[in-house]
């Protein structure tokens, strides 16, 4: 009797790429997407490949992409709630943290400072990077 031979990485990783082709093809939808797999492949009288496990592996990577899904939209919505905070510091509000630490030896905040300078001058708080809010955040003009 033999034993069922587990997969390997490179295998797995065939698996999850495949998956999420017909996953992307199919609105995410991991029923649709094995049977558009299985149609594919047996229109092309190509065999299904050894190392897709079945719907297991759909459902394990749909769930994956909504996963990033999710933390993607969180992202966006710390930005957005960022961007808020920040539209409402003034000018004057900004020379005060500029007096503090236009001297300070840390360059990434000067550059982070000057940053958000340009962004409050241009109301275009788009251009502040996540490098520029890490450095907001240590110097506490955003909490």
């Amino acid at each position: 009797m033999s034993k069922k031979q587990r997969r390997t990485q490179t295998e797995m990783q065939y698996a999850w790429d495949e998956a999420y082709y017909f996953l992307i093809q199919n609105n995410n939808d991991p029923q649709k997407a094995y049977n558009a797999m299985i149609k594919d492949y047996l229109v092309r009288g190509k065999p299904i490949p050894y190392y897709i496990k079945g719907i297991k592996d759909f459902i394990k990577v749909s769930n994956d992409i909504k996963q990033a899904q999710i933390i993607k939209q969180q992202q966006e919505e710390e930005k957005e709630n960022i961007e808020i905070k920040l539209r409402q510091i003034s000018i004057n509000q900004w020379y005060k943290y500029w007096d503090k630490y236009k001297s300070h030896s840390n360059k990434d905040i000067r550059i982070a400072l000057v940053n958000f300078r340009h962004a409050l001058e241009d109301n275009d708080f788009k251009m502040i990077d996540n490098q520029d809010i890490f450095w907001l955040k240590t110097i506490g003009i955003i909490q």
